[in-house]
């Protein structure tokens, strides 16, 4: 974390980072579909700073071929699931919603 940064300097810095993994990645096994997903809203809300780095990841989806972002909101935590103190990580129940999201995003950008 870079405190001297600003809002738009560190999402500058997450584009550029996110640019770089995905180019790396895709200079060794070729272009393929690749797929990011969003946080939990629990885990947003205690840290307000992640929305900077899912806006570069938006960002990234509309600017790389192939690439695309699975939005995560509404899908409850294990913490809103079972009372379990974990805001951190989806429910059972939300990784499967989720991953049919990543499959719709899939589906869009093959």
């Amino acid at each position: 974390f870079k405190p001297h940064l600003t809002d738009t300097e560190r999402e500058e810095l997450h584009l550029e980072n996110l640019r770089a993994q995905f180019s790396n990645f895709r200079e060794k096994f070729g272009v393929c579909p690749l797929i990011m997903g969003g946080f939990t809203d629990e885990w947003s809300r205690v840290f307000p700073k992640f929305d900077i780095i899912v806006s570069a990841m938006r960002r990234l989806s509309e600017e790389l071929p192939q690439v695309g972002l699975a939005g995560s909101e509404g899908l409850p935590t294990n913490n809103e699931a079972l009372g379990n103190g974990d805001h951190m990580h989806f429910s059972r129940d939300s990784l499967r919603l989720f991953g049919e999201r990543y499959f719709d995003i899939y589906r869009l950008i093959k």
